[in-house]
């Protein structure tokens, strides 16, 4: 149901509009029925909705007990008070963010999924009048023919401002008061960030998280560079196959985490999965589905050089156990990585490669399916790391070091990235030939670094615009 071939929502499986499952403690078994038909793991998804139902029933019967103590006059009370309180406070820290201005920030997409792999641009102005703040997405690109639209939501928008406000107070209540910051969003009809129908959805987070990183875009510019730097998107492959011992399709769904952006104050998180931050363990995938992970770990470098780090993607390598198999990928940031703030630099792009190493090694799209897969071949996913905060030459040298001891930079990107000479055997620092090092490269950073990949992403976004 998300494949990035699919050229209309109608590709992307059954449509179901908003129907209630239980109403009054009823299961709708016939649309319950229709529900779990659709899967290929029918069981796995009766366990998790199963669950869901029964963590709401728990809620009904917590809230009930507590209204019953209180009272539901006083209970309700409390929580418009909590509301009002988180909304005021968050209210508050908003506006000192965004002082009065118009900020204006842009970021590519790699590619629709389509043959002509051609960059869509993101294009966001955030502007504050007064206290009415407004955040304009009307010069993004036309909807995309692929799957990467995203029919963007101004609550979700305002969940993500939420979500930063915390990290300046971590006292902020989490509740419906966090939303009290953007006051208007604009989109134009007929664009990525209001598709009409029947546009295809299914890659929509690739670009809500492009969303996410020219929101901090204009951001940076309108407080000097008071924010996280950029993050790339988590990375999915999608493994297909038929087990012809229990006669039944095979579906290994993986996520792969990859670096988050470093902050004003904090390296970026290391390999995280932004949702739920899941984690496949190994040996799971050994047991469950033919593949044998080889090899996993950190990607050294691949977060981008700062004052803070920006946290650091991973490599896996996964052997093809089964006679035949398909695969479909999803990755972005191959071409443009996420950007350096304050000084600091943009992370490293990611990339699929099939039997890397070899005389057949190729790289494989990064939105792609029906990638067929036989046994033995060997795929290896290197995610994207986030990019830097502040100078790479103010981090302290001996944080540099333990970073190449703990795998996170190897010792030429010490020296090439942050300027820290190590004896590559002891790995003991060379304060002198270090001094010397970072004197020599004194120089002005730049407020945003694109990255290498920005400017060719530039030039073919130019080129098909004129085509």
């Amino acid at each position: 149901s998300i494949s990035p071939h699919a050229t209309e929502i109608y590709h992307e499986g059954v449509l179901v509009p908003p129907v209630r499952i239980v109403r009054e403690g009823h299961l709708n078994e016939e649309a319950y029925r229709i529900f779990l038909r659709n899967s290929r793991l029918p069981d796995l998804v009766e366990g998790d909705t199963r669950a869901m139902m029964a963590s709401c029933r728990l809620a009904e019967t917590r809230l009930g007990e507590l209204c019953g103590r209180y009272g539901v006059d006083t209970v309700l009370a409390a929580f418009e008070a909590c509301i009002a309180q988180t909304a005021e406070r968050a209210r508050e820290l908003f506006l000192e963010m965004v002082p009065s201005g118009r900020w204006r920030f842009h970021d590519f997409l790699d590619s629709d999924g389509g043959p002509e792999e051609r960059p869509y641009r993101i294009d966001l102005t955030l502007e504050r009048r007064g206290d009415h703040v407004s955040l304009d997405g009307s010069n993004s690109d036309d909807q995309a023919r692929g799957p990467i639209n995203f029919t963007t939501n101004p609550g979700l928008l305002r969940i993500a401002f939420g979500r930063y406000l915390q990290s300046l107070d971590p006292d902020l209540e989490v509740n419906e008061g966090l939303l009290h910051n953007l006051d208007q969003w604009i989109a134009r009809e007929g664009s990525l960030l209001k598709p009409r129908f029947p546009a295809p959805l299914g890659m929509r987070a690739n670009t809500r998280f492009r969303v996410m990183s020219c929101i901090f875009g204009t951001l940076a510019q309108a407080n000097g560079g008071r924010v996280p730097a950029g993050s790339p998107v988590y990375v999915l492959y999608y493994f297909r196959a038929w087990d012809p011992v229990r006669q039944r399709p095979i579906l290994c769904i993986e996520g792969l985490g990859v670096g988050l952006g470093a902050r004003p104050f904090a390296d970026g998180v290391d390999v995280i999965y932004y949702i739920a931050q899941e984690n496949y363990p190994v040996e799971y995938v050994e047991r469950d589905f033919p593949l044998r992970v080889e090899r996993y770990a950190v990607r050294p470098d691949s977060g981008g050089p700062g004052l803070h780090r920006g946290g650091t993607g991973v490599v896996r390598d996964v052997r093809v156990l089964a006679e035949r198999a398909e695969l479909a990928t999803r990755m972005e940031n191959t071409l443009v990585a996420p950007y350096g703030v304050a000084g600091g630099s943009a992370g490293r792009t990611g990339r699929i490669l099939l039997n890397p190493d070899t005389p057949q090694e190729r790289v494989l799209p990064a939105l792609g399916d029906g990638i067929v897969l036989e046994r033995g071949d060997l795929l290896r996913l290197e995610t994207c790391g986030g990019g830097g905060w502040g100078d790479p030459l103010a981090r302290e040298p001996e944080r540099v070091r333990q970073d190449v001891a703990r795998g996170f930079i190897t010792a030429r990107g010490a020296l090439a990235d942050y300027g820290v000479a190590l004896d590559e055997a002891t790995l003991e620092i060379d304060k002198t030939a270090t001094q010397e090092e970072r004197a020599r490269r004194a120089r002005d950073l730049p407020l945003i670094d694109r990255g290498p990949g920005f400017a060719e992403a530039e030039a073919r976004w130019r080129a098909f615009r004129a085509s």
